[in-house]
């Protein structure tokens, strides 16, 4: 039998060396932002489930050496980690 555990979405970034997209929980974690036109474009997830994609964006994220700018970041509300 299936079981999902559901958290609350935080604002960390955490690599994922097999996507093919940034993805965002909160719409707060970018710095620019558009919404999207079409509202049935999504993001398959790890289960295999899509989540609708509601914009895309820029952001940077702050490290030890210089910022790493993140472009056409997806704006995915229902994901757990960006």
């Amino acid at each position: 039998m299936h079981t999902m555990s559901l958290h609350t979405p935080n604002n960390q970034w955490y690599m994922d060396t097999g996507a093919i997209s940034h993805t965002a929980a909160s719409q707060g974690n970018l710095s620019s932002y558009f919404p999207v036109s079409n509202s049935n474009q999504k993001v398959i997830v790890g289960s295999g489930h899509g989540t609708t994609i509601h914009g895309t964006g820029h952001t940077q994220i702050t490290t030890s050496h210089h910022p790493l700018k993140l472009n056409n970041v997806l704006h995915a509300a229902k994901i757990i980690k960006n």
